[in-house]
Order: C-alpha cells, then sequence, then structure tokens
C-alpha cells in the first residue's frame, strides 16, 4: 500500500470518528434536558392535590341517617366511589337529616339553590306531584332489577326529568333498596277479613290500599311504633327489610312476621341536584358523577340482597314466625291498590301518565319474566 493511500485512508477513518462524536453531541444537545423530563412528570401531582382543595365540593342534605342500611349507607358509599374516582377533585359532604335543611323541604331547597345537593327518593314529594309516588316504589310494583330497567331502558327517567324540570331540579337514580318485608302482626292474618279494624302503622299508599281493605292505619313515628305496640296501640306495623326491622326491634314485641312486602317492593333512591348547576358542571365531571351513581346502584343491589340472611337467622333464633300472606289477602290488597291507582290516574294527569306508562313497560316485561325466569 503506497503511501498517499494510507493517509487517505487515515482521513476517512478520522471523519467517520468525527460524524459519529459530532452526531452524538449533535443529539446530545437536541435531546431533552433530563430535569425537563422529571419536571413534566411532576406536573400532574402538584396541580392535583387531592382532597386538600376539590374543584366540586357540595354538602348533601341526608333525608336518612348515614348510619341507616341502605338507605344512608349507600349515600356514604357514592361519596367515596366519587371521592376516589376523582382522586380527591370531587367531593361529596354528607349532611345529616334536619343539619342543613328538614328532608321534607329539600326539594324546594334543590330547585331553589340554597341546597347543593339531597340524597332522597322521589316517593317523598308525591305530595307536591303525585306521580312522583310512582317513582318511589308503590304497591304491587316491580322489584328492583325490573325498575331500573323501565327507568333506564323503558322511559320511566324521561318522564322523572321532565317531571323534576319544573321544580328546576335534576334526579340521578344513585341507588336501590332491597324489598321491605310484610310487617309485624301480633296475630296471624289468615284471611282478607282478619285486615278488618287491623290498627296498623302504614303511610302514603299503603295507607290507602290498607283503609280501602278495611284496616285502620295509623302514621306513626318510627320511635313511636313499639311503645305503641306494646301498649295495645298498634296491632301491627310494617316498616322495611329485615335488617333494619331488627334494630328496631320490634322482635321484642311481637313475632308474627309477615312477607312478601307488597306495599313497597324496592326504594329507588337518588342524588337531587339544583338542575342549573348540574348543567353548568363540565361534562367530564357530569360523566364521573354518573358512573360514581351507577356502580352505587350495584352496590344496592347486591348488598340488599346478601344482608339479610344473617339477620332472618338472628330473627328465627329470637322465636320470631316467618309467615307467608295467604294468597286471598295478597289478591284482596292488590284489588284495592289498583281501584286506587285507577282513582289517582282520574284525579291527576301526571300521575295516569306515568302509571300508564309502567303499566304498559310491564306488561310487555312479564313474556320475558315468565318465559326467561325460574318461576
Amino acid at each position: 500500500m503506497n503511501l498517499r493511500f494510507s493517509h487517505l485512508l487515515q482521513l476517512a477513518a478520522a471523519g467517520a470518528v468525527a460524524l459519529v462524536v459530532g452526531g452524538a453531541i449533535g443529539r446530545f444537545w437536541l435531546a431533552p434536558e433530563p430535569v425537563v423530563i422529571e419536571r413534566r412528570v411532576e406536573v400532574p401531582v402538584r396541580v392535583n392535590p387531592a382532597a386538600e382543595s376539590p374543584y366540586l365540593k357540595w354538602k348533601v342534605a341526608l333525608s336518612y341517617p348515614a348510619e341507616t342500611p341502605q338507605f344512608g349507607s349507600l349515600a356514604r358509599k357514592f361519596a367515596d366511589k366519587i371521592r376516589r374516582a376523582s382522586a380527591g377533585a370531587i367531593a361529596f359532604d354528607l349532611e345529616e337529616p334536619g343539619k342543613l335543611v328538614a328532608p321534607a323541604q329539600c326539594l324546594e331547597a334543590a330547585g331553589k339553590g340554597t341546597v347543593e345537593a339531597c340524597w332522597s327518593t322521589p316517593g317523598m314529594w308525591a305530595t307536591r306531584e303525585p306521580a312522583f309516588a310512582v317513582f318511589g316504589g308503590v304497591p304491587f310494583g316491580p322489584e328492583a332489577v325490573e325498575y331500573v330497567a323501565w327507568l333506564n331502558y323503558g322511559g320511566g327517567h324521561d318522564l322523572l326529568d321532565e317531571i323534576y324540570a319544573r321544580f328546576n331540579v335534576k334526579s340521578l337514580l344513585c341507588g336501590i333498596t332491597t324489598p321491605e318485608a310484610g310487617g309485624w302482626f301480633r296475630k296471624p292474618v289468615q284471611t282478607a277479613d282478619d285486615l278488618k279494624g287491623l290498627k296498623v302503622r302504614a303511610y302514603g299508599l299503603a295507607a290507602r290500599v290498607l283503609t280501602k281493605a278495611g284496616a285502620d292505619p295509623r302514621h306513626v313515628e318510627a320511635n313511636k311504633i313499639l311503645p305503641a305496640l306494646k301498649d295495645g296501640g298498634l296491632d301491627g306495623a310494617e316498616y322495611s327489610f329485615p335488617l333494619i326491622d331488627l334494630g328496631v326491634g320490634f322482635h321484642t314485641v311481637v313475632n308474627n312476621y309477615y312477607f312478601p312486602g307488597w306495599q313497597q317492593p324496592t326504594v329507588p333512591l337518588e342524588l337531587l341536584v339544583n338542575k342549573k348547576n348540574w348543567d353548568a358542571l363540565p361534562d367530564a365531571t357530569r360523566g364521573q358523577i354518573e358512573l360514581a351513581c351507577g356502580d352505587t346502584v350495584r352496590d344496592g343491589l347486591a348488598e340488599g340482597e346478601a344482608i339479610q340472611a344473617a339477620a332472618l337467622r338472628e330473627l328465627r333464633a329470637k322465636g320470631v314466625v316467618f309467615q307467608r300472606w295467604p294468597q286471598g289477602v295478597l289478591d284482596a290488597l292488590e284489588k284495592a291498590w289498583l281501584d286506587i291507582a285507577e282513582e289517582e290516574g282520574a284525579a291527576d294527569a301526571n300521575f295516569k301518565r306515568v302509571w300508564s306508562a309502567l303499566a304498559a313497560f310491564r306488561a310487555e316485561y312479564e313474556t320475558w319474566r315468565r318465559l326467561g325466569h325460574v318461576p
């Protein structure tokens, strides 16, 4: 190899090294500085400080004490779900009944914006609008799954939105309860005639049904039911499902416990908010709240069914006798209810429209229920 050619090879090699080094240096200076990358990773942590400064913080006026199974406990579950799902950016502070506003006044308070939200059930407002009773669980009405089907896929919630719009509020289905029991009675009820003259604690539509069936219903506050049963002021009382009834202590006074709870097969629970405030929320925020409510409905369905067996076992051990309503009694009560529904529809157009919509959905659903479900 001559010297000139060797010299050229050396120059080429040196140039190649220079290109590699130069390219590396160029890439080094063009690449993002490592410190900058670290800052970008840290930004979401600094601007999302969890619960210390939520961008939405509302107080929720409860209609039921927070410790009440399902009726109050589902509100706690909802508040926890939305806090976790938003990393603390959305906070709903639950206030016990009466602290912000009396439960009976929450509809008007939410409509005026004097409270930010209520945890309630549409049936609470039936004295303002009779049709709300249909959305709160009616005698011989659907149980939870069928009710949710009607609300979400049978047009029920569209009707509810339309009626609530007149009150300037938005209702979100945010929980649902298991069926109630049929009630506690001092003596067995074997025929429809045995209802006649009985002094029974009941309220709302159930009281009207019992009245038509010949009973003597009394509206008695919860803390006065046991004393009234003890001193003979009541012959029977309907209240709630087994776990709650166990806690009240009805078994210490009477031991005939009747099923099923014809008067209220389920109770839909709602998050009731001022409509203008709801509409002003970012779409993502509304979506998070809706998702948390939907998951709380799931909790209501699952929890309500799971917690009754232990309560029934304890009640049986305490000497309670479980009774099924005789079919003749149920038939008489259902006939009384259908008469009342017809009367209510004749007196109020909205009630008739909503009740007719639910009845039509149920008639169509019945085909599937009979064919698709084990009797």
